[in-house]
């Protein structure tokens, strides 16, 4: 009896044209946005959605820090800057909040798949898209930051740790770009300093008492790789990244938080 081979995935994409492809992509991006915001409220449900958001929904300039417990499922632990760029949205009610977000962490994912695997991208970044994580982010900062350096600003006043990846530039002696990063973030803590100067230090506080903690409550833990283990993998291949592009360094880049290791809160 003859076996019956059932088409893959690359084929039948194959055999449609872009427009086709790229249809399709919005049209399952459309239907997860949908499902995002419709199931995050009420918050804390069954099979809910927009757990990590809340996090940064909640938090107000006045107090930003009151809920900074790294393993709790509610806590911020990100600089104030993050939370003076997200200002105009907290101000939304939560759906509203979430509408707007889950529309622009769609949005990269499509800038890092571009329109042909949009579908693919959505379907294999599901977990983080319910979630409403910044990793989706961090990739696109990451990827951005390699032409432009200032990019990296957003990596250093978030996560912090996949900031390893300025290494990249230092050993290709690339010393013009790792300025223009560290002098670009330095001007933004400045200027947020001026407005929240209290923030940044009740920041500082969270940082030293979070180094060195296991990670947040959804967090994969990966025995091998603690604390230092970024900067360990870099150093480790430095002589290799001097000839390799920039993508080679994205594995030392990889979602973490400022306790180190592998944390996706």
């Amino acid at each position: 009896m003859a076996r019956v081979r059932l088409p893959t995935l690359a084929w039948v994409s194959s055999r449609l044209d872009d427009r086709t492809v790229a249809a399709i992509g919005v049209a399952v991006a459309l239907t997860a946005w949908v499902a995002i915001v419709v199931l995050a409220d009420p918050y804390g449900r069954p099979w809910g959605t927009a757990q990590d958001a809340r996090c940064y929904w909640l938090p107000s300039l006045a107090s930003p820090y009151d809920r900074s417990s790294w393993t709790e499922p509610i806590a911020y632990v990100y600089s104030p800057a993050f939370l003076q760029l997200l200002s105009p949205l907290t101000a939304l009610p939560w759906q509203g909040f979430v509408a707007v977000w889950a529309a622009i962490l769609l949005v990269a994912v499509r800038l890092l798949t571009g329109p042909r695997l949009l579908a693919f991208g959505v379907a294999f970044a599901a977990l983080e898209l319910a979630g409403g994580n910044i990793s989706l982010l961090l990739g696109v900062a990451i990827v951005a930051g390699f032409r432009w350096p200032a990019a990296w600003v957003f990596v250093l006043l978030t996560k912090v740790t996949p900031g390893v990846g300025l290494l990249w530039f230092a050993f290709r002696g690339e010393w013009r770009a790792l300025g223009i990063a560290l002098a670009a973030t330095a001007a933004v803590v400045a200027a947020s300093a001026v407005a929240v100067p209290a923030a940044w230090a009740e920041w500082l506080d969270v940082l030293v008492r979070s180094a060195g903690r296991d990670g947040t409550w959804a967090a994969v833990p990966i025995p091998f790789l603690g604390p230092g283990e970024p900067v360990q993998r870099f150093s480790g291949v430095a002589g290799t990244l001097e000839k390799e592009p920039p993508w080679s360094a994205a594995p030392c880049c990889q979602p973490s938080g400022p306790s180190g290791g592998i944390a996706f809160g």
